[in-house]
C-alpha cells in the first residue's frame, strides 16, 4: 500500500474549483473508475452506473444544472454518477421500506465518490463534487427515468495560485457523542 498516513492524506486532500484545460490521462481515470467500481455498497447492490463526460457542452451543462454552479471553473471531465434502480430488488434491499432502500443506495453512491476522490488525489489530481439538478443532467445525459443523475464527480488539475479556502473542521467534542453506560 502506498498510502502510510490515511488521515495526512484525508487532510491534505482539498475540493478544487478553478480547473486548469488538462485532461486526466486515460490510465488515471480508469485507476478512478476502478476505485469507484470496488467501493462498498449495501449487500454488494452496486446501484451505480459511471458516466465518463469530455464534450465541454455537456460539461457546461451539467455544470450549470447544478446547485453550486457559480463558483466553478468546469474541468476537462467529469464522471455522472447515475442511480442505478434495477440493482435495488425486493431481495436486496438494505432497509425495510423502498423508500430506505433508495435512500441506501445514494449513500452507496456516495462511498464510489469518495473513492473516486481519493484515487484523484492519490495520482496527483484534484476533484469536487456537484449535486445536479436530476431532471435537467438526465436529459443531458439521456438517462431514462426511474435511473437518476445523482452526483457529479469533477476531475482535472486545479489552475495553479487559485484561492483556497482555509480548511476548518469542527473539533471531535462538537460531533461526537458517547453511548450511556
Amino acid at each position: 500500500m502506498a498510502i502510510r498516513d490515511f488521515l495526512a492524506f484525508a487532510k491534505q486532500r482539498h475540493s478544487a474549483h478553478d480547473y486548469a484545460d488538462k485532461a486526466i490521462p486515460a490510465n488515471v481515470l480508469n485507476y478512478v473508475l476502478e476505485a469507484g467500481r470496488w467501493s462498498p455498497s449495501c449487500h454488494n447492490t452496486q446501484p451505480w452506473k459511471f458516466v465518463v463526460v469530455k464534450n465541454k457542452k455537456r460539461i457546461l451543462g451539467l455544470v450549470d444544472s447544478s446547485t453550486s454552479a457559480a463558483f466553478v471553473i468546469p474541468p476537462p471531465q467529469l464522471v455522472a454518477l447515475v442511480l442505478d434502480v434495477s440493482c435495488l430488488g425486493d431481495s436486496e434491499i438494505c432497509a425495510s421500506t423502498p423508500e430506505g432502500g433508495r435512500m441506501d443506495a445514494y449513500l452507496c453512491l456516495g462511498t464510489a465518490a469518495m473513492s473516486m476522490a481519493y484515487a484523484a488525489e492519490a495520482k496527483g489530481w484534484n476533484c469536487s463534487f456537484l449535486t445536479p439538478d436530476p431532471v435537467k443532467a438526465g436529459k443531458i445525459l439521456g438517462v431514462k427515468s426511474p435511473d437518476t443523475v445523482a452526483l457529479l464527480v469533477l476531475l482535472g488539475k486545479e489552475r495553479k495560485g487559485v484561492f483556497q479556502k482555509p480548511k476548518v473542521r469542527k473539533a471531535l467534542k462538537e460531533i461526537v457523542r458517547r453511548e450511556r453506560a
